[in-house]
């Protein structure tokens, strides 16, 4: 008899040990992005339309409320760090992660601007227990256009000239 529970227990152990190192108690799980976003990044391919790196650096980012470019809520100059629930900017372009406002970027040293509208984030239920929900669509206007990028290529979108 006291096999019998020796083995039931150590059966018990082992499942046990397999079941927390699957759910991050052994196993360390990346913790989740707390908004995935839109991300817009410059040409800079002069081939391709691109910018120069000057005229990246003296792009600015203003803020509106959803489809009204009459009333300003802030203005992003550059550079920023970046801060969950707000657009900033990076080396490469800029990320928007709020979907309840229409953001303007300008590009003043390239006499460029895009108006960027009614954001779209649709994602699939991640699986198992340290997975994330994955962002699958970006849908947004740019300029009265609707732009679709679905993943796996949905890293983000060029702005050319």
């Amino acid at each position: 008899m006291q096999i019998g529970t020796a083995v039931n227990l150590f059966s018990a152990g082992v499942l046990a040990f397999m079941l927390s190192s699957c759910c991050g108690i052994f196993v360390q799980c990346d913790a989740c992005e707390p908004n995935a976003s839109l991300v817009l990044n410059f040409e800079t391919n002069l081939g391709n339309g691109g910018f120069q790196s000057s005229e990246i650096r003296s792009a600015y980012l203003v803020r509106y409320t959803f489809n009204d470019y009459q009333r300003p809520l802030d203005t992003l100059r550059q550079p920023t760090s970046y801060q969950y629930n707000y657009p900033y900017f990076e080396e490469s372009g800029v990320t928007l992660a709020s979907t309840e406002h229409s953001y303007r970027i300008v590009v003043p040293a390239a006499q460029r601007q895009y108006d960027i509208t009614d954001i779209e984030l649709s994602y699939e239920k991640g699986t198992g227990c340290c997975a994330c929900d994955q962002l699958r669509r970006r849908k947004f206007k740019r300029d009265n256009v609707v732009v679709i990028a679905d993943a796996p290529n949905a890293e983000g979108v060029i702005l050319r000239r």
